[in-house]
């Protein structure tokens, strides 16, 4: 008979019928995906989809190069025979299903969704053009001349230029990812080394995948392009008439000048003395129109103050400083005094009372109508005036190296100065803690921690896994954004309908109408138009440049940690500009949306066209800022104009080097709390009582309606929860197909509480409940697989594993803080280690310092975190890379440290770095792999590239015992116990895994287990039976190396060895063992028996006298 493969042409019925072909489907398919099949028809299915899910989706067709790399020759033969199976069936499904299965592979391709980097997958495809680059680059530069460039650029540029530019960069983009794709799906085919494909041609492979690419990259990109340009056309409409409102406002401010040269040359000279300094420190191209971007930092402030100005900015600068200093009545400047105390005394302490139409002299002054009357004569913002402040108090700055009175002078002048700022709403955030650091006078060694602290910050979260989980979790945080604003329009609409006017009424229902529709104004500037965004953060930049800066120029914890320091934590910084791109997306967009709803849609379209959108009180833009920061989990938790605040006080207590070991991210936690308190139900109106005021009726509404979204993302929570199984943790996605736990904990981030939540409610006797009449678990076989569970008491199902579940809750609150070798995972460690009683906190075997090097490697290795990201792709190409290393196997402190401080870096086990340095006794990332005691399967990162291009957890396969655990909620260290003593625990893992096949698996398989009824009480005897059974396996174990240490002791001493170290050691393990004994009993016996034993002895020393100690104590009697 004619082999399958062998055969021309193919149909699907002659496969079905083809035992060979079902046999090599069903064993490829199980070996490549680890999914097994009830049906024939199911395994060919499911086969097609495979094949064709591999022909575009580039994660696939590495899937299939690499397990025919691996493979040995008999399994490359049957990957060879079944892949010319499927070039040679015809129609093996149905047209629906053909699309279906391309489609899916296309959408799950990780390049669709690298639109956070520009050019690449999605927005390649959504037609990104050179306008949009000209613009976004012009909103971080933030300039007037930037948006005149932008303007200029869009006017010259055609529809017709921007589809071309549009195509050509996706027909680019998705070509060389398609090429990619194509000679790996080449590569593969060749690999197998199969006659027929023996002469395959990779490159053309590469090639038709190029064009498969290529061309609809080109239709969609153009299509797109030429729309995105017609957009942006619109925008610039607006930003152009913003411009000229300006300038003629600065035209006739321009005017007034020069009168003011005529009638008051003195004071207008004076005043150019101490501004035309700036001038020149702003840069050499002032010409007019010309825009300026400097620092006007001082260097020990390390900080930047964006400034928009041109000649005609300046000159009119200077005509308000010397109409304010007249109208409080200075007629002459001292040659030594400083322009910015002058305007200080003039604001706050006038010599003509009510100059400036305050009804008083003093504070009220700034508030007077006549200094916003100046402003708008001379055509000025209100962070263009308080520039005049900022220029000279940044000069001043720079004399703060001097000493003494001189100094503590300056420092108060700049102080005051900055206090009036605050009270004209003009304060600067960056300014006021650059000031606060000053204060300090941190010497040279502390500075330099506090940078290397700070760069070790940035490189915490450069891989590209961390960039791609936080846009999955702040795509997910729109919709909940947009369920926020919709309950909360609502009911702004319900109450405003009883106002008294109508007037009122509409006004209400108006606004209520406008934050209902948050959200869809929101996915519209994210998605389909961006422009009108893009136009006001442009125009944001330009007319309140510092405000605009504190809102993008941060990246999370990273960047308000790291400031602008020295070189090294700059470096960290840019090396971060995937997260960055990422954070002021969603920023930019939150911003539009929230101002939208605060100051209304058309009323912004309206300032924007007008030029004056920095008349917008600051207390808006405050809010709106505090929305998108928040969004971002970035809020710094200070006041208007960067006050502190109780709040920003603790912040900043864990923003230091001496506490970010132990939480290296505290705005990230501290919003997070902040967003899990505020939708918690119920518990998140606890504080709403107490907040009597002025706001009390908005907070309400607002909290109500986000307790409303926090019900139903609980609900979610649970329902998703239920899905996963009992045998899943609660952080754990189980795939049915493959039958594999992916760790989703990093990918839930902040939604990471609720799962935890959903898992308690699942495990106590909520479970049974209705709400409404509908069970809270949805399904029947969903109920059932939970029906083992024990359902006690929430609060018993809480405190049941008491100190298991307040680690658990830490570790849904603080999230991958646990991971990446903080104090929180020390503590965490520390405590595992006082659950398995003093199980190798011995001495002996130099417990204390194990626990430094511990600690100190897990700190170093935070430095080199990013570097995860090259393993991971050396993982890619070579498996052993893949192998996780066990540093705990290190008997030296010193190796322990070593191994734990390199493990992030791509070292393999036989000590080859970076895949071209063979090392000599050098870094060792543990001498031995790591391993499960429930498998004698090496434990190895799976999945690693997908994790980087997606940010999805690494995933593992579980065996019937780890289920089981699982299961009834039992910790892997408390029923394997990790010992200490490597050399110990070596041998113990290799005892587990014979105790496990031989006794453990078939009592989990066998009838008395298996039998028991699905029910609560069926549950709670399989675990009695499960607890039971691990107990006499640890006594076991214990035992046996009891005996095999004691013989080694015994042979050593009855021979006379001069071995002392060896005869100490084997002692150091006899009371380790014992200790380990002793610790197994109940807690009865252990006290009973200590008191006896210690009636009669001293407190013991010896291996001998922990040997007594437990002989004792297993003698006691209990109930």
């Amino acid at each position: 008979m004619q082999d399958y493969h062998a055969q021309e042409t193919l149909s699907r019925e002659e496969l079905l019928k083809n035992d060979a072909f079902i046999t090599d489907a069903a064993i490829y398919m199980g070996k490549r995906t680890r999914r097994t099949f009830k049906t024939n028809e199911e395994l060919f299915d499911a086969f097609i989809e495979q094949m064709r899910m591999s022909s575009v989706n580039e994660m696939d067709a590495y899937g299939d190069f690499d397990y025919i790399r691996a493979a040995n020759d008999k399994e490359k033969n049957r990957a060879g025979k079944l892949f010319l199976a499927f070039d040679r069936v015809e129609n093996p499904t149905s047209v629906m299903k053909l699309i279906g299965d391309y489609g899916y592979g296309l959408v799950s391709a990780p390049s669709t969704y690298l639109s956070v980097v520009p050019g690449l997958g999605l927005a390649a495809k959504l037609g990104i053009t050179g306008a949009t680059s000209l613009m976004a680059k012009g909103a971080a530069f933030g300039a007037t001349r930037t948006i005149k460039q932008t303007a200029k650029a869009l006017a010259s540029t055609s529809v017709k230029k921007s589809a071309v530019a549009g195509a050509a960069s996706a027909g680019a983009v998705e070509g060389t990812i398609g090429a990619v794709q194509g000679g790996l799906y080449g590569a593969a085919r060749k690999d197998t080394g199969v006659e027929e494909y023996k002469d395959v041609n990779i490159g053309k492979y590469a090639g038709v995948g190029f064009l498969a690419g290529a061309v609809p990259g080109v239709v969609i990109g153009g299509g797109i392009a030429a729309k995105t340009a017609i957009q942006e056309r619109k925008a610039m409409e607006i930003l152009s008439e913003g411009i000229k409102a300006r300038k003629t406002r600065l035209k006739m401010g321009s005017d007034a000048v020069e009168k003011l040269k005529v009638t008051n040359k003195q004071m207008y000279d004076a005043v150019s003395t101490r501004l035309d300094p700036l001038a020149e420190r702003l840069g050499k191209e002032l010409e007019e129109g010309a825009s300026l971007k400097q620092k006007l930092t001082p260097d020990f402030m390390k900080d930047h103050f964006e400034v928009s100005m041109n000649t005609d900015v300046i000159r009119n600068m200077k005509g308000a400083a010397v109409e304010i200093l007249l109208a409080a009545g200075v007629k002459d400047i001292p040659a030594t005094a400083r322009l910015s105390e002058m305007m200080w005394k003039a604001l706050t302490t006038g010599t003509k009372k009510g100059a400036l139409e305050a009804d008083d002299v003093g504070v009220e002054v700034v508030g007077g109508r006549k200094l916003m009357d100046i402003m708008d004569r001379y055509g000025l913002t209100q962070d263009q005036l308080a520039n005049i402040f900022l220029a000279e108090m940044s000069q001043a700055g720079r004399t703060l190296s001097l000493g003494g009175h001189s100094r503590r002078k300056i420092l108060k002048e700049l102080a005051n100065e900055h206090k009036l700022l605050d009270r004209m709403k003009l304060g600067d955030e960056n300014f006021q803690r650059a000031l606060e650091m000053f204060e300090k006078t941190p010497g040279v060694a502390r500075e330099l921690f506090k940078n290397m602290d700070k760069a070790r910050l940035g490189l915490m979260t450069i891989q590209t896994a961390t960039t791609a989980r936080n846009t999955a979790n702040a795509t997910g945080r729109t919709f909940l954004f947009a369920l926020d604003n919709l309950g909360h329009g609502v009911l702004d609409m319900a109450t405003g309908a009883f106002k008294r006017s109508a007037i009122e009424r509409k006004d209400a229902i108006a606004k209520g109408a406008a934050r209902a529709g948050s959200g869809m104004r929101l996915f519209k500037s994210m998605t389909w138009n961006q422009s009108e965004a893009n136009a006001l953060r442009l125009i944001f930049a330009d007319e309140m440049p510092r405000t605009f800066g504190r809102l993008y120029m941060q990246n999370a914890d990273v960047a308000a940690a790291m400031g602008f320091g020295s070189g090294f934590a700059n470096l960290s910084r840019k090396l971060n500009v995937l997260n960055t791109v990422s954070d002021n997306a969603f920023k930019r967009a939150i911003f539009m949306t929230e101002l939208q709803s605060l100051v209304g849609v058309k009323e912004l379209r309206k300032l924007m066209r007008e030029g004056k959108f920095s008349t917008i009180p600051k207390e808006t833009i405050a809010t709106a800022m505090d929305e998108a920061m928040s969004f971002a989990y970035q809020k710094s938790y200070r006041g208007i104009n960067g006050k502190k605040t109780n709040a920003s006080n603790i912040l900043e207590l864990f923003s230091t080097p001496a506490t970010t070991w132990l939480v290296p991210f505290p705005k990230f936690i501290m919003n997070s709390i902040e967003f899990m308190y505020t939708h918690a139900p119920v518990i998140g109106l606890a504080d709403v009582p107490f907040r009597a005021g002025k706001g009390w009726s908005k907070l309400a509404k607002e909290r109500a309606a986000k307790q409303l979204t926090g019900t139903g993302m609980l609900y979610g929570a649970i329902q998703l929860r239920a899905q996963q199984g009992a045998d899943a943790k609660w952080w754990e996605w189980y795939d049915e197909e493959t039958r594999e736990y992916e760790n989703a904990l990093a990918f839930y981030g902040p939604f990471a509480p609720y799962m935890f939540a959903a898992d308690l409610i699942l495990r106590s006797n909520l479970r049974d409940e209705t709400v409404g009449g509908v069970p809270l678990v949805i399904g029947e076989q969903t109920r059932k697989n939970w029906a083992r569970v024990a359902d006690s008491p929430i609060m018993q199902t809480t405190l049941e594993e008491k100190s298991d579940t307040l680690s658990q809750f830490l570790k849904a609150t603080f999230g991958s803080t646990f991971r990446t070798g903080t104090g929180l995972e020390m503590i965490e460690g520390l405590k595992t280690d006082l659950e398995t009683s003093f199980i190798g906190r011995d001495a002996n075997y130099g417990g204390f310092k194990r626990t430094i090097a511990t600690f100190g490697g897990n700190y170093l290795n935070t430095f080199a975190v990013g570097m995860g990201e090259v393993r991971d792709i050396y993982g890619l190409v070579d498996p052993k890379y893949r192998v996780i290393q066990n540093p705990e196997a290190e008997i030296n402190p010193l190796d322990l440290f070593i191994a734990k401080a390199a493990r992030s870096l791509p070292i393999s086990q036989e000590g080859e770095y970076f895949g071209l340095i063979k090392g000599s006794g050098g870094i060792r990332l543990g001498s031995r792999p790591a391993r499960s005691p429930t498998s004698r399967q090496l434990l190895t990162r799976e999945r690693s590239g997908r994790k980087q291009l997606t940010g999805r957890g690494t995933v593992r396969t579980k065996d019937i015992v780890q289920k089981a655990l699982d299961f009834h909620k039992i910790p892997s260290y408390r029923a394997f116990p990790k010992l200490k003593e490597p050399e110990l625990d070596d041998m113990a893992k290799d005892l587990y895994n014979r105790y496990t096949d031989e006794v453990l698996v078939p009592i989990l398989g066998g009838a008395e287990y298996r039998n028991q009824p699905e029910t609560v009480k069926g549950g709670y005897l399989q675990k009695l039976l499960l607890k039971k059974t691990m107990k006499l396996g640890r006594k076991a174990v214990y035992d046996h190396l009891l005996s095999t240490v004691g013989k080694k002791y015994e042979s050593l001493v009855r021979a006379g060895s001069k071995n002392v170290e060896g005869i100490k050691k084997a002692e150091n393990q006899l009371t380790f063992l014992f200790k380990l004994k002793f610790s197994e009993l109940n807690s009865d016996q252990q006290r009973m028996g200590k008191d006896a034993y210690l009636t009669e002895n001293k407190s013991p020393t010896s291996w001998e006298d922990y040997r007594d100690l437990y002989s004792t104590a297993a003698k006691v009697k209990t109930n």
